[in-house]
């Protein structure tokens, strides 16, 4: 790979989509390093796979409801994710958020990233086609921490939604240096990460706390008050 260029392939054709070839970030269990077997597999989905994705098996993997996707999404967007933005959804899975979002962005400002081929290819092969999100061109990237100094910088807004706390350390540090990097002036990373090391990493990238508040998502009534709580902390670069 080219050093500063970020080398991608289709996957799903029509689904506006992309993957990243970029080696580190594979999973073992997914590939080898043979670009042949890579290009096939990423742009072609099996009977098997595609059955699983209309039983949206995809929808049950992380423990949580997928319907919290339209919840997250709606307080991105009073914290002003709007029509201008450009977002990066660093660990975007197979579209919970992602799909609420896109259709308020303008073409081509959505750049979703997630280690996990499977999850991509339902978000690319199901999730966009049944949302009719294609004519807006969602760029998903098969990449991780390893793979975001190739991007451009320019995003306004960095989802880190649960990701960063259960990163191995210097990977989350690598991790907050590229988003100080691709962040504006006025961008802003926001998080549902907590804990004491996450805030001391992302202060030693440079990051303040712009702002922080605990919201409940009244659909998840039945379950324990922790449950149905999330802390959203918004991260600005510098300070004031």
């Amino acid at each position: 790979m080219t050093e500063g260029k970020l080398d991608l392939i289709e996957v799903i054709g029509g689904a506006g989509a992309r993957l990243s070839t970029h080696l580190d970030w594979r999973e073992p269990a997914d590939l080898g390093d043979d670009e042949p077997g890579l290009a096939s597999r990423a742009s072609t989905v099996s009977e098997p796979e595609m059955l699983s994705y209309l039983a949206e098996e995809h929808h049950h993997l992380d423990g949580r409801p997928w319907a919290l996707g339209r919840s997250h999404a709606d307080y991105l967007l009073l914290r002003g994710v709007d029509s201008t933005s450009r977002v990066l959804d660093f660990g975007c899975g197979a579209g919970r958020v992602g799909v609420h979002l896109i259709p308020y962005l303008k073409t081509g400002n959505y750049v979703g990233t997630d280690h996990c081929l499977g999850l991509l290819k339902a978000f690319a092969a199901y999730e966009i086609p049944l949302h009719g999100l294609d004519r807006k061109q969602p760029v998903l990237l098969w990449a991780g921490v390893e793979s975001l100094r190739y991007v451009q910088p320019g995003f306004t807004h960095v989802l880190d939604l649960f990701v960063s706390m259960y990163m191995a350390r210097d990977q989350r540090r690598e991790l907050f240096d590229n988003v100080v990097r691709l962040l504006g002036k006025e961008g802003r990373m926001i998080s549902l990460a907590v804990g004491s090391e996450v805030a001391e990493d992302a202060q030693a990238a440079g990051m303040t706390v712009a702002h922080k508040e605990t919201r409940e998502t009244p659909l998840l009534w039945p379950l324990q008050p922790e449950k149905r709580s999330d802390v959203w902390v918004e991260w600005r670069v510098g300070g004031g």
